[in-house]
């Protein structure tokens, strides 16, 4: 089992916070922005689990996670967003993944890594057919 994960997210001390606390337990590599995390996943090798922010600048997470449909192989993927926006992460998600791959932020180093396990013992996201969508609000 690939070991990868790529933590997409564009607020820095987030991403210094997942290397410094899951560091030796994965083989972790950051992006500060959906385009970066693209660019990541063109260069190789593939990531086992990518973990992206809802809320981002340029790209969110439900279009990051829909670009990723066009990238072969990478079909375990959480998204992470603050409390606040958890019911509209839930709504613009509906019926693409399931709701176990949402995780609100701040999460617990034991909380992710116990997301981290599910995901990857649980079966890949099939991949989509759906047209890009807008979430309100974002």
């Amino acid at each position: 089992m690939n070991k990868r994960v790529l933590f997409v997210d564009d607020e820095f001390l987030i991403l210094s916070s997942m290397l410094r606390n899951l560091r030796g337990k994965f083989d972790i590599k950051v992006a500060q922005s959906g385009h970066e995390a693209l660019e990541k996943l063109r260069a190789g090798p593939e990531f086992g689990v990518i973990v992206s922010d809802f809320i981002m600048p340029e790209m969110n997470g439900i279009e990051f996670f829909l670009e990723l449909q066009h990238h072969p192989g990478n079909r375990r993927y959480i998204i992470i967003s603050a409390l606040a926006a958890e019911q509209q992460v839930i709504n613009g998600l509906e019926g693409m993944v399931p709701r176990h791959l949402y995780l609100p932020k701040p999460a617990t180093q034991v909380k992710l890594e116990e997301r981290l396990k599910e995901v990857y013992d649980g079966p890949q996201i099939p991949q989509l057919n759906a047209p890009m969508m807008q979430v309100e609000g974002f």
